[in-house]
């Protein structure tokens, strides 16, 4: 079972300001696919961003900053049991790398062409507060113990990249305290998108494609100035399909990596 690739369109969202002009372009985006990468690259060429945000906390987008700086520097290598199954379950799409190419891309075209690079989640102690004050301990053994079955949340016949992605994040976010977490940050992330959006001419915000919902749901019963733009997604169909067929023709290419990135290993491999 592959990936559609070329008929696999992402999920996007649009900002537009009391003129109708859009002022954000928001787009959902599968962490670790290669093809992530040269999708973004395809619709910012496209778009032609005056800034990138992407929805990371503060302290990992300087991370991941660091990394494009000096790529000699080795990036980040210790990966939780959970990571692994996700990333080796996402292999059966296309080549799986980290750090995720839709964050590191997202970087790669601000850095290149001098545009602000904005985080759009929660910092780490902010963060922090959110998860203990509603995940219990309980559903902190329930989670671990889940392990057994994600190695078996292997993509369904039919299913693509982008469905199996929004159903391992069901299954990752079963528990209520867990959702609460998620919805949180997803409050957050429309804020800041909104909020940056209204200083910005043309905002490419980078968004984990099961956190898009959520997203433009708060963005769509809290309008202000700047405000969701409905009829956008019809509008931008064909640019979509130009940028996914684009991207499906690189996807495979596992001699192009990003600066400072490495391809994904096995579970043995990783977990020894």
């Amino acid at each position: 079972m592959t990936d559609p690739g070329a008929t696999l369109l992402p999920p996007i969202g649009s900002l537009a300001d009391p003129a109708g002009n859009e002022r954000a372009l928001l787009v959902g985006v599968i962490p670790g696919l290669q093809r992530e990468r040269y999708l973004l690259e395809a619709l910012s060429a496209d778009y032609q961003p005056s800034a990138v945000g992407i929805a990371v906390a503060p302290e990992d987008l300087q991370g991941l900053i660091a990394l494009f700086e000096d790529p000699s520097m080795d990036p980040p290598l210790a990966l939780t049991t959970q990571e692994v199954l996700y990333a080796e379950h996402l292999r059966t799409f296309g080549q799986v790398r980290l750090p995720p190419p839709c964050f590191s891309a997202a970087v790669r075209i601000a850095r290149s062409k001098q545009l602000a690079l904005l985080p759009l989640d929660m910092d780490h102690p902010l963060h922090t507060r959110v998860f203990t004050t509603h995940v219990r301990t309980s559903e902190l053994w329930r989670t671990a113990l889940r392990t057994g079955r994600l190695r078996r949340k292997h993509p369904k016949e039919g299913e693509d990249a982008l469905q199996w992605c929004r159903r391992w994040d069901a299954a990752m976010t079963r528990t209520r305290g867990y959702r609460a977490v998620e919805e949180h940050r997803e409050r957050f992330i429309a804020e800041a998108t909104q909020g940056f959006a209204q200083n910005e001419q043309r905002l490419l915000a980078v968004i984990e494609a099961p956190r898009l919902p959520g997203v433009l749901a708060h963005l769509r019963s809290h309008p202000q100035d700047v405000h969701l733009d409905e009829e956008a997604p019809m509008r931008w169909k064909e640019r979509l399909r130009t940028a996914a067929a684009k991207a499906s023709a690189h996807q495979q290419d596992a001699s192009d990596p990003a600066q400072g990135d490495r391809v994904v290993g096995s579970v043995e491999e990783e977990l020894g």
